[in-house]
Parts: C-alpha cells; sequence; structure tokens
C-alpha cells in the first residue's frame, strides 16, 4: 500500500463535500476521479497532498512516499520565479541547504541529479515547448497553459511516487494535451501511482 484514505470528511461552510471516504492506492496504479463539479473531487487531492486538513478521518501514507500535486487553479500560484519553484518542488532546494551539514543529503543530492539542475530544467522546460521561458521570469506572468506546463515540468523534475493531476489539461492547446498524456504514459511505466481528476 502506497497511501490510504480513513473516512475522510470534508465541509465547507456547512456543505459536506466528502463524507465517510476511504480507500486505498497500490504501486503503478492509475486512477481517474470521476463526477460533477462541486463534489469534492479536488478538495480530495488536496485532502492527499497534505494541503488541506480533513475535518475528520486520516490519510496514511507509506514511509518516503514522495507526493507531487499539479492544481487545477493556476491562478492562486504566487509570483514565484520559475526556477525557485522548479527548484522547491524538485527537492533540490532543500537539499543544498543541508550539504554543508549532512553526508546523507549529498548522497541524495547527486542521486536527484542536484549539479545538473539548471540544465535538466532548461531541457525539460524545452521539450514541453517552453524553451521562450526564462528560469528568473515569473509564473504569476505566464498564461494557464503554460503554467500547467511549468508544473508538469516540476513533475519531471521531483520524480514523485505519487502524482496528484487536478484537471491537468486545463487551459492547454491540443498539442499540449498530446504533451501531458505522454507524460502521464511516460510516468505510468516506471510504476508510479498517478491520480487524475476530471
Amino acid at each position: 500500500m502506497e497511501i490510504k484514505a480513513e473516512h475522510i470528511y470534508k465541509n465547507y461552510e456547512g456543505v459536506t463535500v466528502l463524507e465517510d471516504i476511504s480507500f486505498f492506492l497500490e504501486k503503478g496504479q492509475k486512477v481517474g476521479l470521476v463526477g460533477n463539479n462541486g463534489i469534492g473531487k479536488s478538495t480530495l487531492l488536496k485532502i492527499l497532498a497534505g494541503i488541506v486538513k480533513p475535518d475528520d478521518g486520516s490519510v496514511i501514507a507509506r514511509k518516503g512516499l514522495t507526493i507531487s500535486y499539479v492544481p487545477q487553479d493556476t491562478s492562486l500560484i504566487t509570483d514565484e520565479i520559475v526556477c525557485d519553484y522548479l527548484r522547491r518542488v524538485s527537492g533540490v532546494e532543500a537539499l543544498e541547504k543541508q550539504l554543508a551539514i549532512s553526508s546523507a543529503a549529498t548522497a541524495e543530492y547527486k542521486n536527484k541529479n542536484g549539479y545538473s539542475f539548471d540544465q535538466r530544467m532548461k531541457l525539460i522546460l524545452a521539450g514541453l515547448g517552453l524553451s521562450e521561458i526564462q528560469g528568473n521570469q515569473s509564473i504569476a506572468v505566464l498564461s494557464s497553459g503554460q503554467k500547467n506546463k511549468v508544473f508538469m515540468a516540476g513533475v519531471l523534475l521531483s520524480k514523485p511516487d505519487l502524482l496528484l493531476l487536478d484537471e491537468p489539461t486545463t487551459g492547454l492547446d491540443p498539442r499540449g494535451m498530446s504533451e501531458v498524456r505522454d507524460i502521464i504514459k511516460s510516468l505510468k511505466n516506471k510504476k508510479r501511482l498517478i491520480l487524475i481528476q476530471r
């Protein structure tokens, strides 16, 4: 078992959006959440990602499980610059802060190819059709489709065990949709758990 939700409840202003939700997910699964708008799909993903706390119930994850979350609403993102965002979500930033004091951090930094991070970031952004995006550019000024691709770049750089995609093709043109599908297929082939909300 990679992650398990037990008896999750969530209310917003007296409206119950999640009631007694329980399930578990195994490595390599690709799961889709399908349902009407407003029934709590995005809320459930945010609970699994640790962004929102349930009113009751719990989420239990395998020790060491890494989770990446790609939000549906890209307008909520701050004005963080692309490079800083990608360094943070990939885990490279946190490791860089520990390099001088931890040999384990140094080993993990090498394992994550931290020394070649800038080059890999540029290659991945170019592969997603974002070669014109500069690392020092604010995410806030990007189009919705560009923001979505930056978030997908973060996924590729972080290599998560669990990938939570909240309507990942929102705001993308047909080429961008095809690229996102290709990314999902490549991650599936690497036995990563993927949960997609549509």
